[in-house]
């Protein structure tokens, strides 16, 4: 009598390539997370002068998108999110992707780390909800999407890299790939700053500063 067996295939089809991105994104995430803790720990280290700047700051900042048009929370969102995907794009067609990338993830970490430790700090509850409403869902979009695109542009950079110390071939698709790849994240972006600018709208009349 004969029992057939179910064969599962090993999942060695996680490519090298693919393997390589699970590890980076690992990397980038860590690299974020750092940068949101010590933002943090700058801010609550700071001194009086360092608050009263950043009150005045913050308090322009909450005005101004409380009361401008929605399109222009949306143009100012979109324009920040731009700016910080085109740099690791651009650079990630060099062979300097590395060192932009990880500066791009620890900055972008840093500013989420300074905004909320000074709103839990100084505003409480008030503080809090406005930051869940109004910042965190839009940002953790546009951040995600940058981490993506850093983790992306990195290994753009090193096989090209690769390809220049004859260390590799170059592949047919891999610029068509990466520009893929953007265009996708491009689409998130949007989507990141249109969800930024319609929950500010919804919800920041709720909060005064």
């Amino acid at each position: 009598m004969k029992i057939k067996a179910i064969r599962l295939r090993k999942n060695n089809e996680l490519s090298s390539e693919k393997d390589r991105e699970v590890k980076g994104m690992i990397i980038f995430l860590a690299l974020f997370a750092a940068g949101v803790i010590v933002g943090a720990g700058l801010f609550r280290n700071g001194g009086s002068e360092t608050v009263n700047e950043l009150s005045q700051i913050f308090g322009t900042f909450a005005s101004a998108r409380e009361n401008q048009k929605i399109y222009v929370t949306f143009l100012n969102s979109l324009t920040i999110n731009l700016l910080f995907l085109c740099l690791p794009f651009i650079f990630g067609l060099g062979c300097v992707g590395l060192p932009v990338s990880v500066i791009v993830t620890v900055i972008k970490g840093l500013g989420l780390g300074v905004i909320a430790g000074y709103m839990f700090s100084n505003f409480a509850m008030s503080g809090i909800g406005y930051y869940l409403l109004t910042i965190f869902p839009g940002a953790v979009i546009a951040d995600s999407l940058l981490l993506l695109a850093c983790n992306c542009s990195l290994f753009m950079s090193a096989d090209i890299l690769s390809v220049m110390l004859s260390k590799k071939q170059a592949g047919a698709n891999m610029l068509t790939d990466y520009l893929k790849k953007y265009v996708i994240l491009l689409a998130g972006t949007l989507i990141a700053s249109a969800a930024d600018s319609i929950l500010t709208k919804a919800f920041s009349y709720l909060f005064t500063f």
